[in-house]
């Protein structure tokens, strides 16, 4: 009974949809009376394919009209479509042509566009205008967009899948080449060497470049003090110049009997003057002596600035780090939601993966997996016993199942539309492979795991095709070989690069673990 309700009610539901359509159709689809005042006007274009009898005609998404006739105009090959509208609608001829400008502006306009990217029909929307004198009953307007329609964008569509697949191609023929893989592995046995390089480089120097920040800090120090005595000592000989001059016009001006005590004042201040440029050359003196031994190459900041094999190492160094840093900049994270429905079990199978890829032709993959056949166990139970009624060893096996999470950790590698896995695959041993169609649209994969388990390996076959952007219809086969256990699924699956998943892994701290 409960099988034969479902079927009933999605009956229901069908009848009463079609009953609310066809209600709606009769409400919605209402034509202009003549009696409700009306006038025609026409507009001739080059492509109305879309447009019929009695089809709408729009102002800002209301109906203000419909097309009333369609004809060929023969001599030119165009499409003449004649519209009725209501005398509300006020339409302007706008400014005629003149020797500067070539075409009527400012006046109405009439355009084709697209009602429905599915059913394919089109309806023609209509501005008023804002000059030029009201237009009458059999007037043509001038200004018509016959709209490029679906078959300009598939065009465009085409030629981006045809350079596409040239890339493709031409990628393919690079790197799958012998000589291309061969590259390929130079590079990586490079890259290899240049971190163990610099980790040994870090390693063997880890005290010595502390050392070496610890002097730099301290030599910065002395020279920061240097620097502030010296600006304190040449305060004090600007402050003696100022006295001196002061000095020296009091000398000037006073009379004669008083030039004896400004000379003695004067003496005084040029002995003080003296002992100010003694202590400044004694200053000037120790920073000559520093920068002379840096100049040398003495001490850890001398070797730093001399040494141009530590330059070079350093500049290395901090070049393969940005090569690094750039690498894991490019790393794509691709989150992977499915949900896949099995027929005969009436159960949901559920995964949540998390694509690596750090190129287009590999990636590593991680999986977890709420099965609804749970996680099967095998457990073996050895019994010794000394009653000569029963053997002497007694082995028992059992399958234990729970309800726990499955996981997968693959890593695949791409070569044109076929791509191969191998790793572990919902917690067993397995391998695997994708074919690829349609620019990734389309996915064949084939998985084969659980050896052992049953009498046959766990072979599961399925397809996927995005319809549209980040979602995939999800069909296909399970457990193939095995009789029992073999199934059928539907499903549905949303797939989406994450770029902000990269910045949340790269920040995070590493694990640690005592």
């Amino acid at each position: 009974m409960k099988k034969l309700l479902t079927p009933f009610k999605v009956g229901l539901v069908v009848i009463a949809s079609v009953v609310a359509f066809i209600f709606m159709y009769g409400v919605v689809d209402t034509s202009l009376d003549e009696d409700q005042g009306t006038y025609r006007v026409y507009a001739v274009f080059s492509d109305a394919t879309g447009l019929a009898a009695r089809g709408q005609v729009q102002m800002a998404g209301i109906k203000i009209g419909e097309i009333e006739q369609i004809e060929l105009l023969e001599t030119e090959a165009k499409a003449r479509v004649t519209v009725r509208l209501e005398n509300r609608i006020k339409l302007r001829k706008g400014y005629p042509p003149t020797e500067e400008i070539t075409h009527w502006r400012d006046g109405a306009t009439i355009a084709k566009k697209q009602a429905s990217p599915v059913v394919g029909t089109s309806f023609l929307e209509l501005t008023p205008g804002v000059a030029g004198d009201l237009m009458q009953d059999g007037d043509q307007i001038v200004n018509v967009d016959s709209g490029g329609g679906f078959d300009a964008l598939f065009q465009k569509l085409e030629k981006i899948t045809t350079d596409i697949s040239k890339v493709t191609d031409s990628l393919a023929k690079t790197f799958g080449s012998e000589e291309g893989q061969r590259s390929l592995q130079q590079i990586l046995a490079r890259l290899e060497e240049i971190a163990t390089t610099i980790s040994a480089f870090i390693n063997e120097n880890e005290d010595e470049l502390g050392r070496i920040v610890s002097n730099a800090d301290s030599i910065t120090s002395d020279v920061k003090v240097l620097t502030s005595d010296a600006r304190q000592d040449f305060r004090k000989i600007l402050a003696d110049a100022q006295a001196i001059t002061r000095e020296v016009r009091y000398i000037i001006g006073q009379s004669g009997a008083d030039v004896q005590e400004g000379l003695g004042s004067l003496k005084g201040t040029l002995q003080r003057l003296s002992t100010t440029l003694d202590s400044l050359n004694y200053t000037l003196q120790n920073v000559s002596e520093i920068t002379d031994k840096v100049n040398e190459g003495e001490g850890s900041l001398g070797k730093l600035i001399n040494d141009p094999t530590l330059a070079e190492e350093t500049e290395k160094m901090v070049s393969d780090v940005g090569d690094f840093v750039e690498r894991i900049v490019e790393l794509k994270t691709i989150l992977e939601l499915r949900s896949e429905y099995y027929l005969r079990q009436n159960a949901l199978k559920n995964y949540i993966a998390l694509r690596l890829q750090p190129k287009d032709d590999k990636y590593y993959l991680i999986e977890l997996v709420d099965d609804p056949r749970g996680r099967t166990t095998p457990q073996q139970i050895t019994t010794y016993t000394t009653d000569p009624s029963r053997p002497d060893v007694v082995r028992e096996e059992s399958l234990t199942t729970t309800d726990s999470f499955k996981f997968s950790l693959q890593i695949a590698k791409r070569w044109g539309f076929f791509t191969g896995r191998f790793g572990l695959i919902e917690s067993s041993g397995g391998v695997g492979a994708n074919l690829n169609f349609f620019n990734d649209n389309l996915e064949i994969r084939t998985d084969v795991f659980d050896f052992g388990e049953a009498a046959n390996p766990r072979l599961r076959v399925g397809a996927s095709y995005s319809p549209f952007q980040y979602f995939f219809l999800v069909g296909g086969l399970d457990d193939v070989l095995n009789d029992e256990t073999f199934d059928f699924f539907l499903g549905l699956m949303v797939r989406f690069n994450d770029e902000d998943l990269i910045t949340i892994l790269a920040s995070s701290p590493s694990p640690s673990f005592q």
